[in-house]
C-alpha cells in the first residue's frame, strides 16, 4: 500500500531544483516562492509528517517574487505563501480564493494584495454547460 504521508527533511541551503524534483517524485505538490536557486525557508518545517495532498512551500533566495494567481487555493495555503514571501495583504471571507486584486505580477514594495475568499460550492457554483446537444 502506498503511503499517503511523507516526512519532510530540512531543505535549508539546498538547491531548489534538486529538492523540488525529489519531492515531486514522491507525489508532493511543491510551491516555489521567488526566483532564487537556493532554499532559505520552508513550510512545513523539517521533521513534520505531511499528507501528500498538502502543498510544500519552498522560499528561495530570490531577487524578484511574483504574486501568482491563487484562484481556488485554500485560505491557509494563501496565508502560508504570503507570510513566507513577506507580502502584505488584506482578506475577507473564508474558504477558497475567489478574487484577488493583483495576480501574475512582480511584487514591489508598497503593494498590498486584497483577497476575497468564499466557501466552496456556494451560490456561485459553476454549472457545466451541456455540450452534447443534438447527439441523441
Amino acid at each position: 500500500i502506498e503511503s499517503t504521508s511523507f516526512t519532510l527533511d530540512g531543505y535549508y541551503n539546498k538547491k531548489v531544483e534538486t529538492v523540488k524534483n525529489d519531492l515531486e517524485k514522491n507525489g508532493i505538490e511543491v510551491i516555489t516562492i521567488g526566483d532564487g536557486d537556493t532554499i532559505v525557508n520552508q513550510y512545513p518545517t523539517k521533521g513534520i509528517v505531511t499528507s501528500k495532498s498538502n502543498k510544500v512551500f519552498l522560499l528561495t533566495n530570490y531577487k524578484t517574487i511574483t504574486i501568482p494567481n491563487f484562484y481556488n487555493w485554500s485560505r491557509k495555503d494563501v496565508d502560508t505563501y504570503l507570510n513566507l514571501a513577506n507580502i502584505p495583504y488584506t482578506q475577507t471571507g473564508i474558504g477558497y480564493l475567489t478574487n484577488q486584486s493583483l495576480k501574475d505580477v512582480t511584487y514591489e514594495e508598497g503593494m498590498t494584495l486584497e483577497l476575497e475568499f468564499s466557501e466552496k460550492y456556494k451560490e456561485e457554483e459553476i454549472v457545466e454547460e451541456d455540450t452534447n446537444e443534438g447527439d441523441e
